[in-house]
């Protein structure tokens, strides 16, 4: 866990290489186990969505997901038929999800529709087992939000029934009680909450959390500043941060493949604040 936990705090600072060596630790102690394979899934993952932010997706990079992503089920049906557990449905679930993502980001919407389906039911009998394995709750979370969010004839012909703030519900549980899965919990709740919900209130811990933890992250560089124009560039902490973010972006502190219009934003700061200091007539 050491080394997986190590691999995942390399993955959100963008060290993709450290990652999956980190990873690759991981998967070398435990060969038979499929949670290593699962955390090696997700670092693929991040590297899919960058490579799809930046406009020029690998098939290389997809292939080898796949690949990962085959033997992680392999290996997590295998535990489960040997050792039913909560945590064998759990690892199940989250193989299963994890290629659900991918396909997700593909448009391969019926597939990844199929891939979630299996994932959800895998997690809810996890947490049937046991209820307070808050891990599960970030799958969940996701799933419940994701079919909660599409929209018009796709949601109609998938018969996606998501449920939003039981989603976030389940998110919350995982981002304040679970373990190896609290961080992620966080970081995608940054995201939902700033740039979809806009309930800047309730994002406002996570991101601060997340700027502390990965500041060359540029992801949360860019939810920072939105968090902090959000809240009217009154709110103390958020303000801050947000000033040290623009610092950063001009000494060149983030990593590449980053286009937020930071310029823009910091004008928009300004201005305010200098409306705020000016007398009233």
């Amino acid at each position: 866990m050491q080394a997986l936990l190590a691999g995942q705090d390399a993955l959100q600072r963008m060290d993709f290489e450290g990652a999956h060596r980190l990873t690759q630790q991981g998967i070398a102690q435990q060969a038979g186990h499929p949670l290593p394979r699962i955390f090696l899934q997700g670092v693929y993952l991040y590297e899919i969505q960058e490579s799809i932010l930046a406009g020029k997706l690998d098939p290389g990079l997809l292939e080898r997901f796949y690949q990962e992503s085959a033997t992680a089920i392999q290996m997590a049906e295998a535990l489960d038929a040997a050792a039913p557990s909560a945590r064998s449905r759990l690892y199940l679930g989250g193989a299963y999800g994890c290629r659900g993502m991918a396909r997700l980001y593909e448009k391969s919407y019926w597939k990844s529709y199929q891939d979630g389906k299996r994932a959800y039911a895998d997690l809810r009998e996890a947490v049937a087992r046991d209820p307070g394995l808050f891990n599960a709750y970030l799958g969940l979370g996701q799933f419940q939000y994701f079919c909660g969010r599409m929209q018009g004839l796709l949601q109609f012909v998938l018969s996606m029934h998501g449920d939003v703030p039981a989603a976030l519900q389940n998110l919350k549980a995982c981002a304040l009680k679970g373990d190896y899965a609290s961080i992620p919990a966080k970081l995608f709740l940054c995201q939902v909450l700033i740039t979809d919900q806009k309930d800047y209130q309730a994002a406002l811990p996570f991101i601060l959390e997340a700027r502390a933890c990965y500041p060359e992250n540029y992801h949360y560089c860019e939810y920072m500043v939105m968090e902090a124009e959000g809240l009217g560039w009154q709110e103390p902490q958020s303000l801050r941060a947000a000033q040290r973010v623009f610092s950063q972006v001009e000494q060149g502190g983030l990593a590449p493949g980053c286009h937020f219009d930071f310029k823009a934003h910091q004008e928009s700061m300004r201005q305010a604040l200098a409306a705020k200091e000016r007398p009233a007539l």
